[in-house]
């Protein structure tokens, strides 16, 4: 198939894909995005200082379809400052993002695109398939937003629903790029796990609706090597710093009164995530420090966050998650009678 010249027209979509030592997936990823339906395309690969085969794999890509595939090399920083690179250069109206391990349905650009076009919509999202340890798992939407269409975004209220209702990533969505760029949205730099949200939580203030397509159409490596969310390590800290970003910018917009209840059911969240899966993981001296600093961090933004916690009470009583004594007596307990605690509750559920 000829590929169609995109010369000084700028294509429709850019889609981003920044790629560290990802060599075993990358072809995979490259060839579902340049299969797609949806021709008025480029795709954007920032090498992030790899190691591995991966430069000279973008750059072959690159040669083959000259004026559609753009190839750039930099130093490794980190994901965010890839994906910032990208947003620099990418000429697309609209933006998506992929993963270099994930790969896409080949009607998935042109079906988002579809969406986003209608009138004052800022974002259109999929589902997604999610690829763990030999099965495709398909994730649904949440309740709230299942056969939904479209969502009109009116104030804080809804906004903050919609945070707390939303998927967390960015690549299974179609951004604005004249969003983007008009309120210069950049990824944080320097934060490496949770960038996503960070980066999405801003997006969506300036949006007005939100398009919601219901098919799974992004297919999400959850357990690939290596992987950040599925390993205990001080990334865990970045969720932190990620959601104080977010406070501190609708604080500077004037309305975190309105988005406190939101922003703090989701920090808990977060936290009650971590709390309910310590029973995987070793390191327990790490366990008790991130379980501190994970109660001040709440204590000091949400002074009521204990009355938000819930969560899988079966796994870990709510009471015993806030506090402080009580989370370290059970970190310290062995494992093996922790694991076996929760075997006991799945087998009645």
């Amino acid at each position: 198939m000829t590929e169609p010249a995109v010369g000084g027209v700028p294509p429709r979509v850019s889609v981003i894909v920044p790629v560290y030592n990802a060599e075993r997936d990358l072809k995979r990823c490259a060839d579902s995005i340049l299969a797609q339906t949806l021709r008025e395309l480029e795709v954007v690969f920032v090498d992030d200082g790899s190691t591995d085969g991966s430069p000279a794999i973008i750059d072959a890509y690159a040669a083959a379809h000259p004026g559609r595939v753009v190839a750039i090399h930099k130093p490794n920083e980190g994901v965010s400052c890839a994906r910032n690179t990208a947003l620099r250069v990418a000429r697309g109206r609209y933006i998506g993002f992929v993963d270099s391990d994930d790969y896409i349905a080949p009607d998935m650009y042109e079906r988002l695109h579809a969406a986003i076009t209608g009138e004052d919509f800022a974002l259109a999202t999929c589902r997604r398939y999610s690829l763990m340890s030999g099965r495709t798992v398909e994730k649904p939407f949440a309740a709230a937003l299942t056969d939904v269409p479209a969502l009109q975004l009116r104030g804080s209220d809804d906004l903050g629903r919609l945070l707390a209702d939303i998927s967390v990533f960015i690549w299974d969505k179609l951004f604005d790029g004249d969003i983007i760029r008009a309120q210069n949205l950049l990824f944080p730099e320097g934060h490496i796990y949770g960038e996503d949200f960070c980066f999405l939580a801003k997006y969506l203030y300036y949006a007005k609706r939100v398009a919601f397509v219901d098919a799974p159409l992004y297919y999400y490596n959850a357990f690939s090597e290596g992987s950040i969310t599925n390993s205990i390590s001080e990334h865990w800290y970045y969720i932190y710093d990620n959601l104080q970003e977010i406070i501190d910018f609708y604080k500077e917009k004037g309305i975190f009164g309105e988005m406190e209840p939101y922003l703090c059911r989701l920090s808990a969240a977060y936290y009650d995530r971590r709390a309910n899966a310590l029973f995987l993981y070793g390191k327990k001296l790490f366990q008790r420090k991130f379980v501190k600093y994970s109660l001040a961090f709440l204590s000091r933004n949400f002074p009521h966050w204990a009355e938000r916690l819930g969560g899988y009470p079966e796994v870990l009583f709510p009471a015993v998650k806030r506090s402080l004594f009580l989370m370290t007596v059970y970190i310290f307990t062995p494992n093996c009678i922790k694991k076996l605690l929760v075997r006991r509750v799945e087998s009645r559920m």
